[in-house]
Formats: structure tokens, sequence, C-alpha cells
């Protein structure tokens, strides 16, 4: 009794220490953690199914534990004996975690609660009247003699509350296998059954039992709230590197403004606000309208619309407004009262996703920062990024970037094609007297190749990201255009930085 009593304060790097000594690296053994965790639910949720359902319910948990792996079953006997044997919660904690060293460390936590679970299921199964027949003579003995420890319903509500922590715990613990407090996870959670079946066992010096089921239960909810906090820190992590991927590799654009705008299932219909739009008339819009369109995302820091930014803007290609907001929560994007085509994100502070203002602040500072000039973002028909910031592009070259390809129509050929068949076979109608009608049909033939090409070649024209206008290539090809008389002049950029170092040079000299 005096050692239990000690091993309760253990220091935590000692518990750390030796849990680790428990682990076996060379060899795992691996197993559906999910799974077997899906059965221990199942045992554990048992007095919430319906009373018509139960009895199926607990033939199919017989038949799913004669499946149980051979170590949970050998951790049922050894919890017994070792809570018999009245040794102290730590040593029998380690003892068990040993048993376990072959299994990664999220499989052992899901391994200890299925032992957990078959020692409850036993008692659960007990109470069922149908289920009586089968079970041997100790089992009943033990249903009777719990009846005494049922009597507090305080009790009863204090242990509930901790084996939904565990589980919880459980679920955080297979999501985050790698997390740093995996270890003591699985210290505490094991510490909790030993306590847990030392109480439902011998029920001696019950008080003794549950200060060590409440030191254990509240060890293993200071885990879960840091847990909670590593979770939270996987998923943004996961969620910027899926918007990065999402900019190299997108087939949808709205898949990708999903993850912009921070929607996470389609119920959310109404995002924006289609400001001055003639199809919208200011109602609400949803981003399904983008759907195999280009967009451009003018981003701006504040309340204020960049009217400079958004007159340059080009008119074929649709806007969205994305204010990043102040962190002071009563400040109201301001719309301006005027005839602007934009969408605009109806709440910024709730709809713009974390992920992306750490995009703009990972990827596209300095250009974009609190305080500076707004950026254009250039997103193709297929959502991947082809410009960081197009503005400078579109301040430079305007209109230019709205002239669209266009493929001449075969109604400009055919009647070239027939005056040029008809005097070919100038005379033919002598001797072949639907000449006429087989110059037509020959010509409807051509007109449909041509069209159908055409309509082929516009199709991969619009899909291919090239044709978009606010390309960082194309950007560089105007650039190449627009700057070869500087090239004519100074042959190549290497000559015009040297020749500029010469006269810094010359300056600093002469100053000197």
């Amino acid at each position: 009794m005096t050692s239990q009593k000690q091993a309760i304060h253990i220091d935590e790097t000692i518990i750390v220490e030796q849990v680790k000594a428990t682990h076996n690296l060379d060899s795992e053994i691996d197993v559906n953690a999910t799974s077997v965790l899906n059965f221990v639910e199942d045992i554990f949720n048992l007095n919430t199914i319906p009373r018509e359902t139960r009895k199926d319910k607990l033939q199919l948990q017989e038949h799913i534990q004669k499946g149980i792996p051979f170590s949970v079953l050998h951790l049922v006997f050894e919890i017994g004996c070792s809570c018999l044997n009245n040794v102290d919660s730590h040593s029998i904690t380690i003892h068990l975690l040993s048993l376990l060293s072959m299994y990664p460390w999220h499989t052992k936590v899901v391994m200890m609660l299925a032992s957990f679970a078959i020692i409850c299921g036993k008692f659960k199964v007990a109470s069922q009247s149908c289920h009586r027949r089968g079970l041997t003579l100790n089992l009943e003995i033990l249903k009777q003699s719990l009846k005494s420890i049922h009597s507090s319903d305080n009790e009863r509500l204090v242990i509930d509350d901790s084996i939904k922590s565990i589980l919880d715990l459980t679920k955080l613990t297979i999501e985050l296998q790698d997390s740093s407090s995996v270890i003591l996870t699985n210290y505490w959670i094991t510490r909790y059954v030993v306590a847990y079946a030392s109480h439902r066992i011998l029920g001696l010096e019950s008080q003794k039992q549950l200060n060590e089921l409440s030191n254990s239960s509240t060890k293993i909810k200071e885990i879960m709230t840091f847990s909670h906090q590593a979770l939270e820190a996987k998923k943004i992590k996961e969620n910027y590197h899926a918007l990065l991927n999402a900019f190299q590799n997108s087939s949808n654009i709205v898949e990708v403004l999903k993850l912009i705008f921070n929607v996470k299932n389609d119920k959310e219909k109404s995002i924006l606000d289609g400001v001055r739009m003639r199809e919208h008339k200011n109602r609400p819009v949803g981003l399904h309208l983008f759907q195999g369109e280009g967009v451009l995302l003018l981003i701006s820091y504040g309340k204020h619309f960049p009217f400079s930014a958004y007159f340059y803007a080009s008119k074929r290609v649709k806007m969205i407004w994305v204010p990043i907001a102040n962190d002071d929560l009563e400040e109201h994007i301001q719309m301006p009262e005027s005839s602007f085509n934009y969408y605009c994100v109806l709440d910024p502070q709730r709809w713009i996703a974390p992920e992306f203002i750490r995009f703009l602040r990972d990827e596209c500072f300095p250009t974009f920062q609190v305080g500076g000039d707004p950026i254009v973002i250039a997103l193709d028909n297929r959502g991947r990024l082809v410009h960081s910031n197009a503005l400078h592009m579109i301040f430079t070259w305007g209109f230019q970037l709205t002239n669209e390809r266009t493929i001449r129509s075969s109604d400009d050929v055919i009647p070239l094609l027939e005056n040029e068949l008809r005097e070919r076979t100038l005379g033919a109608d002598r001797v072949i007297g639907d000449i006429e009608e087989q110059t037509c049909d020959f010509a409807r033939g051509v007109r449909k190749k041509i069209n159908d090409w055409v309509e082929d070649i516009m199709t991969k024209t619009k899909s291919s990201y090239r044709s978009y206008n606010y390309t960082s290539e194309r950007e560089e090809a105007l650039w190449a255009k627009e700057s070869w008389n500087l090239k004519f002049v100074v042959g190549n950029y290497s000559k015009l930085r040297r020749w500029a170092i010469t006269i810094n040079k010359f300056e600093n000299l002469h100053l000197g």
C-alpha cells in the first residue's frame, strides 16, 4: 500500500524514460487501430443501443472478440492477476507496456483500451439474462459482487466521464501518431485501466482507488488539451500544404477557392457578394459560378476598396475583392457606391482561410504587407496560380491584355471553295446531272470538318493556362517585346549592369 501511494507522485521525466525502455524499435507489428477502436466503442456504448437490437449487438461482439489478437487477451489476464496480487499501479503499468513492446505507440493505446473494453464488456454481458448460459461461474460471481459498487450514481458519472475522455484521447493519438505526448498518453491510459480494474475486481478501499482514478483522469485531460492543440497545428500545416499543392496541380478552380475561402462543405452556398453584378443584383452568390473560369483575386489590406487597382483590371476576367481586415472585429468592409462589377467576400474574418493569409505572408511578402499596396493574384480556369502579383502587368499593358485569340469562321472559306469547285467542273453538268448537288454536299462536309476542328482547337486553347491573360510567362514575353530597343542599345543585361557599375565607380571617384 505504501509503494502504491508513492507511485502516484513519480517524476514525469522518470516515467518517460521508463516507458521508452519498454519499446522495441527494431520490429513493430502493424494492426488496424481504427477497426479495433470501433470494437471498443461498441462495447462502451452498449447502454445506448435500443433494447430490441441489443441482443444481436452482443452476439456480434462475442463473435468479434474471438478474433481479438492473443496480446489483448493476454493483457486481460495480466491485468486481473496483477490487481489480485495488489501490486502498485506504476509497476503494473510498466509491466503491461512491456508486453506491448512490439507494437507502435498509437497501437499500444488501442490494444490496452481493447483489453479494458473486454473486462467491462464481460460485466455488461453478465447483466444480460440471454447470455448467462455459457458464462463461467466466477464471472457470474463477479457480477453479483459488483452490485454494491454501482450504488453511487455520482461515482458512475465520474467514471463514465473519464472513459469518454480516454476514448477521445485515443482517437487523437491515432491522428497524432508522432506526437510528443504519445508516451505519456500510453502511460496514463494504462494506469487508469489498472486503477479501474482494481476498483471493479477488488472493490477494496474504494476511496483510495477513486483517488487513483481521479489523478489518472486529471492527467489524461491535461494531455488531451495539449493533443487538441497539436492536432489543430497539424491540420493547419496540412491545409497549408494542400493549398500550395492545389496552386500547382489543381484541375478544378472551385476546389481551390474552397481552400482559399475556408469552405468545408458544399452546403455553404453564399459567401460572396455580387456587387453591382447585372446578373446577380447585389445578391449573395456561391463559388460554383467560377467553374471553369479564370479569376483575379484583388487583395488589399483594410476596409477600403482599391479603386486604382480595379480600374486597370480586365473586364473579361471575373474579379473577387479579398480585403484582409484588421483584428478589430468592429471594422466593416466599405463597398463603393458605384457601377463597379466585382465580387466581394461577405465576411472576411469568417471566410478567408488562415492558410491563405499565411500564403500571403510567406509567399507574397514584401510585395504584400500590412499598410502596403494591393496585389492581384491570378488563377487560371483550373485554379492554378499563374501569377503571384499581376498588378504591375495590368498597370503596364492595360487593355492590351484583353485581346482574345480568334479563329476565322468557315463561312469565309466555303464560298471560295464552292466557286473553285464550280470553275474546275465547268461543263460537267452535261454529263453529270447532279453535279451542283455534289458540289454543295462536298462543301457542306468540308464546312463541318473545319468547324469541328476549330471547336476542338478553341476548347484546347481555353483549357490551357497559356491562354490566360495574366501568366508570369506572358508578362516576360511582353517585357521582352517592349524592351527590344533597350537590348539593341546595350546588347544585354550583363553589359548594362557592368556599364552601371562603371558609372557608379566614376561618380564615387569624382566625389572623392
